[in-house]
């Protein structure tokens, strides 16, 4: 294990390419490098994987935005229906306030989901959309699915597909892994704190610049549906 003194890259590299091994120890193993060396790009980072990004959802990066497709449940005379409805059919804002499904919840969360999804390929994500939106989904719902009985939309959700989450895992293991391999080719795969410290400006410039290529994080334009929504896996 390594210490104070030094820190195994090696360590790291051995985690990431055990597919068996979850993320938490490398990120965790990151973080702590982060801090030693007073690095405050890899500890948001790091941070931010490990917590989730409910935090700080500007910095969502692009693979975890998936295209959705938004279900509604219409109530029509008597009987209740749940139906596609397309996202372009709705006015602005609404069709870009739900153009992208954001998946917040830390790797943790997110590697149990691909596990149980993994176990049962009939469920899906989904996002409940908050009720206060229903009514722009009203004018869509109406046009598209006619009948002499009025249609009202009584409820809605924003669903992915189950193969977003285990693909946001295998990202994040490529990338880290990517990271540490770029780092130890300019570092070596044991770095001696106190050296790195000696030119810490310079050196942590490099890694940030690093970090910022391979993470390639946020895009400026976060949506979201709802502070309070919740990601969850039901059946179809």
């Amino acid at each position: 294990m390594h210490t104070t003194h030094s820190f195994l890259l090696k360590e790291v590299i051995d985690d990431l390419v055990n597919s068996d091994k979850p993320l938490i120890g490398p990120l965790m193993k990151l973080n702590y490098f982060g801090r030693l060396i007073k690095n405050a790009r890899l500890i948001e980072y790091t941070d931010l994987e490990i917590k989730g990004y409910k935090s700080d959802r500007e910095n969502l990066p692009s693979y975890r935005q998936t295209t959705p497709t938004l279900l509604v449940h219409l109530q029509v005379g008597h009987n209740l229906h749940e139906k596609e409805l397309p996202i372009s059919m709705l006015e602005e804002p609404f069709n870009k306030l739900l153009a992208s499904s954001n998946t917040y919840e830390g790797i943790t969360i997110l590697e149990r989901m691909a596990h149980e999804l993994s176990k049962d390929p009939s469920k899906v994500i989904a996002n409940a959309v908050p009720m206060e939106m229903l009514t722009c989904m009203q004018p869509a719902a109406e046009r598209l699915y006619h009948s002499n009985a009025k249609v009202t939309v009584v409820k809605a959700f924003i669903t992915a597909n189950p193969n977003h989450i285990v693909q946001i895992v295998d990202t994040v293991r490529s990338k880290l892994l990517e990271l540490v391999m770029e780092v130890a080719d300019v570092f070596g795969y044991e770095i001696e704190i106190k050296t790195f410290k000696s030119k810490l400006e310079v050196n942590n410039q490099i890694i940030n610049n690093i970090t910022n290529q391979i993470m390639n994080i946020g895009d400026g334009n976060i949506t979201n549906t709802g502070d309070d929504s919740e990601l969850s896996i039901t059946a179809k």
